[in-house]
């Protein structure tokens, strides 16, 4: 995901117009160390043995140009059965290619390592304190890096139950990690069951999300193998269709969507610190004149809008127009709400989920919402930008200032710890008596308020890139990229999109 650092931009993978979504397989042994290293190494697996369906041959490429595929999206593999001993711990495939529903759900959980067991919550119940375990042993430390790991995101106890157990949620089989031997947790993996609207008809599809390998383990090629048994799982209820987006450039997206970003002026100095921006080359180097130059040092656009927090009282008015708006405007991949779902997702929450709306006569018009998320920066930096680290050529304990490039050894003024980026993300904007712009302009005054210090959006939901450069938002760097797996489905304008990302 992009929010966390500036990263360069993907090239966006060729479209196509038609898909086809299948089984993955591969059939490269687990100890296999021939892949990536991060979080989402190998969403897809290998495509060293595939076979190629005649009704799809010609209008897909070889096999042999595509090295990774999620859930085999483009071309049709062959499905395999897992198996495992001492002597041999290759993929056994069986002898003809099947689509995703021709695939026979396995009863049992796919093997894994000796050393390694599946584990999931044993109820409802027992879902959050498992949450909390995952939270301390695995996603403090290893989810979502940038490339260079100088920023993670951070993820907090409230975020996870806001994300995972909402009404529809199924914990106990949907939400499951890979213990080793001594119980800790190496792997973790997610898929939240929801409903969208896709091409005009109401399906019911799971999200995946929060997949997180400890680095130790990285190299043992598990990302496979919890794509495939959450996949598995998600089947065997009944789940044909899976979403996942990532900021991955992989084969097969059905749209790519770009990253914007609105920097709060009080945070514009943290920013270049901590290297979410960058810091203006010319000019004086004290901060006062960088921060005042700064391409993106202004304040939200003053907006004649009223916004007040969606309520308990106003929740059902405020979900007809989300459904009326989103049906009405985005048929092809929009979000399919009750009312227990929506107030789940969209009620306020503190330090997680923000909700907006503009009320007149007691219905609600319009309405705006953000999900919040947090991120640190890796390495120790003093308030005026000095930063603790290594670099090319560097000792582990020089210091760099990030203001003028200067090198030293000997240790700043100033207390050096781990800084925060406070971020509110963009989900679900619904303007149907005001112009986008102002509703944004209106939100981006009351995060400015509660101390929030970017805000993100991607060009989705009728969001075009005009606008939102009008309100004040910045080109970002990073892709996110949305993938479907289970059916075909044509290719998509990011702006016809309806659907909040995944993590």
């Amino acid at each position: 995901m992009d929010g966390v650092a500036e990263l360069p931009v993907s090239a966006t993978p060729e479209r196509r117009s038609k898909r086809l979504s299948l089984h993955l397989s591969d059939p490269r042994p687990w100890n296999d160390d021939s892949g990536g290293e991060g979080e989402d190494d190998l969403i897809l697996g290998s495509l060293a043995d595939v076979s190629v369906d005649e009704d799809e041959e010609e209008n897909v490429p070889e096999a042999s140009s595509w090295r990774y595929l999620w859930d085999a999206r483009r071309v049709a593999l062959t499905p395999a059965r897992r198996t495992w001993s001492a002597e041999s711990s290759v993929e056994r495939p069986v002898d003809r290619p099947v689509r995703h529903d021709d695939l026979d759900v396995l009863a049992e959980a796919l093997p894994v390592p000796p050393e390694l067991s599946w584990c999931s919550p044993d109820s409802a119940s027992e879902a959050l304190p498992f949450l909390q375990r995952v939270l301390d042993e695995i996603l403090l430390d290893h989810y979502v890096e940038d490339a260079e790991c100088a920023h993670r995101v951070k993820c907090s106890l409230a975020a996870l139950e806001w994300s995972l157990l909402g009404p529809n949620a199924v914990p106990e089989d949907l939400i499951l990690g890979l213990r080793d031997a001594s119980g800790a947790i190496v792997a973790f993996i997610t898929a939240t069951p929801m409903s969208l609207f896709i091409d005009g008809s109401e399906t019911r599809v799971a999200l995946i999300d929060y997949v997180c390998v400890h680095r130790a383990w990285r190299s043992q090629r598990l990302c496979p193998l919890l794509y495939q048994e959450v996949q598995r799982r998600c089947r065997a209820r009944g789940i044909q269709v899976h979403i996942k987006t990532t900021g991955q450039d992989l084969p097969g997206a059905i749209a790519s969507s770009q990253f914007f970003h609105f920097l709060m002026p009080h945070a514009l100095q943290k920013l270049m610190v901590v290297g979410f921006t960058y810091v203006p080359v010319q000019g004086p180097r004290n901060w006062e004149h960088v921060v005042q130059n700064h391409p993106q040092n202004r304040s939200p656009e003053e907006s004649g809008v009223t916004l007040v927090p969606l309520t308990v009282e106003l929740l059902e008015s405020a979900r007809k127009l989300h459904q009326d708006h989103s049906m009405r405007l985005f048929p092809r991949l929009a979000r399919v709400y009750d009312s227990v779902a929506f107030a789940h997702d969209l009620l306020p929450r503190d330090g997680v989920v923000t909700t907006l709306v503009r009320v007149e006569g007691g219905e609600v018009t319009d309405l705006i919402s953000f999900s919040h998320l947090e991120t640190v920066h890796q390495h120790a930096t003093t308030e005026d930008g000095w930063e603790q680290g290594a670099w090319s050529g560097m000792e582990k304990l020089e210091f760099r200032s990030v203001l003028t490039g200067e090198i030293r050894s000997e240790r700043p003024q100033g207390e050096l710890v781990l800084r925060s980026i406070r971020a509110a993300h963009l989900v679900y904007n619904v303007a149907e008596t005001v112009p986008r712009q102002e509703l944004i302009s209106a939100a981006l005054s009351h995060l400015e308020a509660s101390g929030i210090d970017v805000v993100s959006a991607l060009d989705i939901m009728g969001l075009w890139k005009e606008s939102l450069v009008t309100a004040g938002f910045g080109v970002g760097t990073g892709l996110l990229r949305y993938y479907i797996c289970g059916l075909q489905f044509s290719d998509i304008e990011p702006e016809e999109i309806a659907i909040k990302p995944g993590v």
